[in-house]
């Protein structure tokens, strides 16, 4: 799992690295010769979506999501263990649920060819299936997480 988050983190950070080369180009094309790169808006949006979700993987492998350092390092070891396994088990039922609706509107998106955009039509389904892949794959990682919190435990009461 760490080889598959760490490649679509790097896709990620290429696919922004792209985005500002896109809108730079849109910038100096508009600017300096006033002629825009049609649908630069409805591609930015989509890939924006995209490299969002990208990197979310990656964080959550690295524990370098969001959370309240301060208090929880005042926590007992047992009720940071407690709540690091209700985090997991949310993170399941959370990405669970999108990973299912999302997959729902990825598909319809994909049978009714989504397209964004007047002058350059720009799909949408893609980036709809990225969010499902990435939903299912945080869901993974939460359950492989909730494992080794229960082998933790387990193994912390064989040794009392």
């Amino acid at each position: 799992m760490e080889h598959v988050s760490t490649v679509l983190n790097s896709a990620g950070i290429g696919l922004m690295f792209l985005v500002a080369l896109w809108i730079g180009a849109d910038v100096i094309g508009r600017g300096l010769f006033n002629r825009p790169i049609h649908s630069t808006p409805e591609i930015v949006k989509t890939a924006t979506v995209c490299v969002a979700f990208l990197g979310l993987v990656y964080t959550l492998r690295q524990g370098r999501h969001v959370r309240a350092d301060m208090v929880v390092r005042r926590l007992t070891k047992g009720v940071r263990q407690g709540l690091r396994m209700m985090a997991n088990i949310l993170g399941i039922f959370a990405f669970a649920i999108l990973t299912k609706y999302a997959w729902d509107q990825a598909w319809v998106g994909f049978l009714a060819g989504e397209w964004e955009g007047y002058v350059v039509e720009v799909p949408i389904y893609p980036a709809r299936f990225v969010i499902v892949l990435i939903a299912f794959l945080l869901c993974i990682q939460f359950f492989l997480y909730l494992i080794g919190d229960i082998r933790e435990l387990v193994t912390q009461g064989r040794q009392r």
